[in-house]
């Protein structure tokens, strides 16, 4: 049986206008996928196969339990621009249907669909059929869903600009919206929303999020998923700081992991005290993650939370914050997903030399001649890491916030890291003789909902 998978990178642009519910094309197949077996990157990796490119712009995806995926594509054409779809294929990489809209995408166990439409979000059914489409003024990409199928989504408010958390429920109903302080409005003077990281959903259908607004006091808050209420708080007098770019992950006690203040890993408990504070979250400003995908301070596997710091890596006991453990490499600047085995799927630094190929940023000094300054441009790619620091594999061209963990493959956009504009492909990778396996963090956001909780449902 198949699991679901998701990817969370960045969708941007403007989504195509239409009226009316929308009816999905039905395809047959009839897209064919690249070639097999073209290398990908340094380890002995490659691309079994390929979809999209050219015309057709990969942004987001998601895999249902069968196995069918679902992408956000932006498609060309020759004279209007570029329109959203939603498109569905097998997992060998052919088309079966295809309808408008946009990610980021979100799924549940029985392969519905939660996407984004122009002024609003919709629910698709695995056979392209859409259910409801209801108006939400969405703001920025981050998303989670909860179990019972109730989405939650940063928007504006339209009477004060302010971000606030709407509830979408699994009907398409809008039960609450809370404010968090923020402004939507181009030079607002407090955190914009694009600052805020996804939610997260604990095993309780708690939602917790980065807040502004008076109750949290700058810090994170704990919302009722049926009222809205504020039931937990971690405030600025604890030690959180304000909302922009502090992430949040949870585990199964519904304990909170984040970035305190200053830069360091903090873990609170579901009362809203702090249970400790460990080591320092800071890199260096030439390998720091530039998307608020990157935000989550760490990722939680069976018996410890792997962390990038200065210097590498870092695994620390949930337990007490207590360093257990370390990784040497310093030129990640997240980790986005945790494989069987300890390894660790991350986004690491690289940058392009003059004869245009790219190497990683720990092979040249950012600050010495000859550095990172003489050199073209820079890119975040994506790399894997053993336990002892080991690189086993890695390439500037893939997306690591896109790397999905399957049995035996992983899934992810691939761009030209020589052309970061170019359009994206989905591309699904294998590599004989290494261990691909899911492990307890497949992907970033942990699951296809993006709960950020190692709850967070299959």
């Amino acid at each position: 049986m198949k699991t679901l998978a998701m990817t969370v990178s960045t969708f941007g642009g403007t989504l195509l206008a239409f009226c009316g519910m929308m009816q999905h094309v039905q395809c047959g197949g009839s897209s064919t996928p690249a070639p097999v077996e073209a290398a990908v990157g340094q380890g002995g990796f490659a691309i079994g196969w390929s979809w999209g490119g050219g015309d057709q712009d990969v942004r987001h995806f998601v895999e249902s339990r069968a196995g069918t995926i679902y992408a956000a594509v932006y498609v060309a054409g020759a004279e209007a621009a570029p329109q959203p779809m939603i498109v569905a294929l097998t997992n060998d990489g052919h088309e079966l249907w295809r309808v408008p809209g946009g990610g980021p995408l979100m799924t549940n166990a029985q392969g519905d669909v939660w996407a984004f439409l122009p002024g609003g979000v919709m629910r698709i059914s695995a056979s392209g059929a859409v259910s409801w489409q209801t108006p939400v003024s969405a703001w920025g990409d981050a998303c989670a869903l909860a179990s019972d199928g109730t989405a939650f989504y940063y928007a504006s408010d339209p009477a004060s600009s302010q971000v606030v958390l709407q509830a979408v429920g699994p009907d398409g109903s809008k039960p609450w919206a809370r404010p968090l302080g923020g402004d939507t409005r181009v030079g607002g003077n407090t955190a914009p929303a694009r600052s805020f990281p996804p939610p997260a959903v604990g095993p309780s259908g708690r939602v917790y999020v980065p807040c502004a607004c008076p109750s949290a006091q700058g810090g994170i808050a704990g919302f009722d998923p049926g009222t809205g209420a504020v039931v937990e708080v971690l405030s600025t007098d604890a030690g959180v700081p304000p909302a922009a770019g502090v992430g949040v992950v949870l585990d199964s006690s519904e304990n909170t992991y984040f970035d305190g203040y200053p830069s360091r890993l903090t873990s609170g408990d579901i009362d809203g005290g702090i249970r400790w504070t460990s080591v320092s979250t800071e890199r260096p400003g030439y390998i720091s993650p530039t998307s608020y995908y990157f935000a989550d301070p760490a990722l939680l596997g069976a018996e410890t939370a792997i962390a990038a710091a200065d210097g590498g890596l870092v695994m620390v006991s949930p337990g007490n914050g207590a360093v257990v453990g370390t990784v040497p490499t310093n030129d990640v600047a997240a980790v986005t997903a945790l494989l069987a085995g300890g390894r660790a799927v991350v986004a690491m630094k690289f940058v392009g030399t003059l004869d245009g190929s790219f190497v990683r940023a720990s092979a040249s000094d950012p600050t010495e001649g000859g550095g990172i300054g003489e050199l073209s441009s820079t890119a975040t790619g994506t790399g894997i890491v053993a336990t002892d620091g080991t690189l086993i594999w890695s390439d500037p061209g893939i997306d690591a916030a896109s790397v999905v963990a399957d049995s035996d493959v992983l899934y992810a956009i691939e761009r030209d890291p020589s052309a970061p504009g170019g359009a994206g492909k989905l591309v699904a990778i294998k590599a004989p003789g290494v261990a691909l396996a899911q492990g307890p963090w497949p992907m970033i956001g942990h699951d296809p909902g993006r709960t950020n909780s190692v709850a967070g449902s299959w």
